[in-house]
This record gives C-alpha cells, structure tokens and sequence, in this order.
C-alpha cells in the first residue's frame, strides 16, 4: 500500500497560527525537486491579527492617530479582529499598553516615534488600511491569503452552480483567474466577476485588487 501526503495548501504554509501549523521560517519539501522557504515576519513588527495580515505598529499608529481605547473602534478603523476573534485578547493587550505608555512618556512624543500627526488630523479609511496591510505582505502571503478568500468566500457559490475558477497568477493588483464549468460559457460572467469574485477579494483583500478573467 502506498501512502501519499495531500497536496499543502499555501495558507496553511505561510500563517503559523493558530498552533499546529508550520512556523514562519521553516523550510518546507514541496517534492523533490523544490522547497518553500516560509516568510518570516519582522521581529520588530509582528503580525496580530493573521485573518488580515494587520501588524503592530500598523495597529498603535492607527490607535494613537485616532485615539482609539476600545477593540471594537479599532477593528472599525483596521480590519484586525474582525475574523476568527483571536486575536481579541492581544488587541486589548497592546492598546491597554499603549495608553500606559502614552500616560508615561507622553502623547506626542510616541507620535512622533510612530509617524503619527498628532490629533488624527491625518485621516484614513478601514480600506486604506487594508490595502496597506496587503501591500506590506511578502509575494507568497499575497497569493496565499488571496487563494484563501477565494476558497472560503467565492468558490463555494461558483460550485452550487455547476462552475468554479483556479487562480492562475497574482501580479500587482491585478488577480487573473481561469473559470471553468458552466462559468466559462455563461452569459453572467463578467457580473460574477466583478459583483462576486472581485468584491469579495476587494472586502477581504485589499480594496485596489482587479480581476481578470483569461
């Protein structure tokens, strides 16, 4: 009898939690002939919440421009924890830590630590930090959470209808996909497109993503 592994899935390759899956470094045997090195996160900005790739400094930037003290008004502006939830904790944690330092040290001068225009003069959206978020990710964690979104939030929809999509290649902003199935004749194609697949990469993802169909 002969056993053979499944073929990994890039997201289980890149997000090393929550515990159980593959740490960030590690280098991984693909087959024989190819290994995955995992992108580590930098040490000195960790990732805190992995469902949007939003990290840490992104987060006290974001609390301090804004004066936010509660998770809910963060994850308004940041996307973080408005996944899978567990990242709740961590959250409380850096802004009850980041106040306290504030009280301490002083409200401007983290600002100015942090590249912060005091008093949230400097406004930006829940999109445009998304789209940062997603800019700031290594080439493999873009294509790893984009393949994600499109398993979990757009496949299944495309699968009750007889049709379904591989992703053929990230580049940039732009997402081209192959549809295959009753899709790729279907008459609706360019609205599945664009009020399915791309709003769904655009919610999730970044808002600066465009599909393409090839």
């Amino acid at each position: 009898m002969t056993w053979s592994l499944p073929e990994p899935r890039w997201a289980d390759l890149y997000i090393p939690d929550p515990p159980g899956r593959v740490s960030a470094g590690t280098t991984l045997l693909v087959d024989d002939a190819a290994t995955v090195v995992i992108p580590a996160q930098p040490e000195t900005d960790p990732l805190i919440c992995y469902c949007f790739g939003v990290p840490e400094r992104l987060l006290k930037q974001t609390a301090l421009q804004h004066e936010l003290h509660e998770v809910a008004e963060l994850t308004a502006h940041t996307r973080a924890g408005g996944g899978c939830g567990s990242c709740h904790p961590d959250l409380e944690d850096l802004l009850r830590e980041l106040w306290r330092e504030v009280e301490a040290r002083g409200y401007v001068v983290l600002c100015h630590e942090l590249g912060v225009t005091p008093g949230g003069l400097a406004e930006s959206s829940a999109d445009d930090t998304l789209a940062a978020a997603y800019d700031n990710l290594p080439g493999l964690a873009k294509v790893a959470r984009i393949t994600d979104v499109l398993n979990k939030e757009v496949r299944p929809y495309l699968q009750g209808d007889g049709g379904d999509l591989t992703l053929i290649d990230v580049d940039g902003d732009r997402v081209i996909v192959h549809l295959i199935g009753s899709c790729s004749s279907c008459a609706a194609s360019t609205l599945t497109l664009r009020g399915l697949v791309e709003e769904r990469l655009r919610q999730y993802v970044s808002p600066r993503l465009e599909v393409i169909a090839v």
